[in-house]
């Protein structure tokens, strides 16, 4: 996240988005009641003809609501035109929505500042680089190649083995040679911090040993691991996720964080240990002071922002964690199947 201007003293913000991850935490850190304001471009009529143009102006709206789109790599703000200019381009009053993007700059005046959000954004200010890693998964047939941020994991390419089935042995291994120089090209076609790699079979022994003869950067070598996956395809890239050395590589990425914290919630709750789920029952658990930790999905905390920011400011009050799950992720998901809110109890 870029930073043009912060002060956490008078609720101000000018920020750029440099990555998708950073619309993420935008979608957090934005909420209704704040008011945004970026460039944007709007469409007038020109005098009285039936024909239009478009504008640049800058407009700040207040926020009623926004979306996330991780699939388009947008964040949309809606809300209502408070000020802008030009000012003859500018329709006080009227309903208006933005969409933010990679590369985009935003203002933000906040109207209330929890203390996640501040974690959150001094999280990603404080990330000078965004932490890139690959997951990789091969077999005989094929390969699929997965970037993995804090936020989900994104299938980049799938990679025939145009030599699988061929009799000729020269031929297979000519052909075995290309499958891996295109693996090698997508993943060093980029920087990167790691690259996990995974499958059945012998292929990814193979391209091991491929690798140590193609690449002659120590440091670069460094940033390869390889693994056991017993599955092909995205079934074997979610296996290297739930990994021993993904794990212990991915230890500070959320997307992992999530997935541990719902698998336990999911074994307490099969054990029938204290835990529970949904709002009601979590404010009945905060007033007895049971509420060890609260599980949200980012879906809930959007949808119910109004009626939850009391509690959690109550929360930060009380000193009890909580932790927001994106719900673009499969612990997000699971947390969502179950109302989108739960917790860990004392007792």
């Amino acid at each position: 996240m870029k930073v043009y201007k912060k002060s956490f003293k008078d609720l101000f913000f000018e920020l750029g988005v440099e990555s998708i991850d950073d619309l993420w935490v935008l979608s957090l850190f934005i909420t209704e009641g704040d008011r945004a304001g970026t460039q944007t471009t709007r469409r007038f009529r020109v005098g009285d003809s039936v024909d239009s143009e478009k504008k640049q102006v800058f407009i700040k709206i207040d926020v009623k609501s926004i979306k996330l789109d991780l699939d388009l790599q947008t964040l949309k703000v809606i809300g209502i035109i408070e000020s802008g200019f030009p000012s003859q381009y500018v329709n006080v009053g009227e309903h208006h929505s933005f969409d933010l993007h990679v590369g985009d700059k935003i203002s933000i005046n906040k109207s209330i500042l929890l203390e996640i959000q501040k974690k959150i954004l001094t999280k990603a200010m404080d990330k000078k680089i965004n932490s890139k890693v690959y997951l990789v998964v091969l077999d005989d047939d094929s390969c699929v190649i997965a970037s993995l941020n804090e936020s989900r994991y994104n299938i980049i390419t799938e990679i025939s083995f145009r030599g699988s089935g061929k009799r000729d042995p020269a031929i297979k291994e000519g052909s075995r040679q290309n499958y891996f120089d295109s693996i090698l090209k997508v993943i060093t076609n980029d920087q990167f911090d790691n690259c996990i790699i995974g499958g059945p079979g012998f292929e990814k022994e193979n391209l091991q040993k491929y690798i140590l003869q193609k690449v002659t950067d120590k440091k670069l070598l460094g940033k390869f691991t390889f693994t056991q996956a017993a599955s092909p395809g995205i079934s074997g890239i979610k296996e290297l996720i739930n990994g021993g050395a993904v794990k212990r590589i991915l230890n500070d990425l959320t997307v992992q964080k999530d997935s541990d914290l719902i698998d336990e919630f999911l074994l307490h709750l099969a054990k029938d240990k204290p835990v529970t789920y949904g709002l009601v029952q979590i404010k009945e658990e905060l007033n007895k002071n049971a509420l060890r930790m609260v599980l949200i999905s980012d879906k809930f905390f959007h949808e119910n922002f109004n009626e939850i920011k009391n509690l959690l400011l109550l929360l930060e009050d009380n000193k009890i964690e909580y932790h927001i799950l994106n719900s673009n992720a499969e612990p997000g998901r699971i947390l969502d199947n179950m109302t989108g809110i739960a917790a860990f109890l004392y007792y």
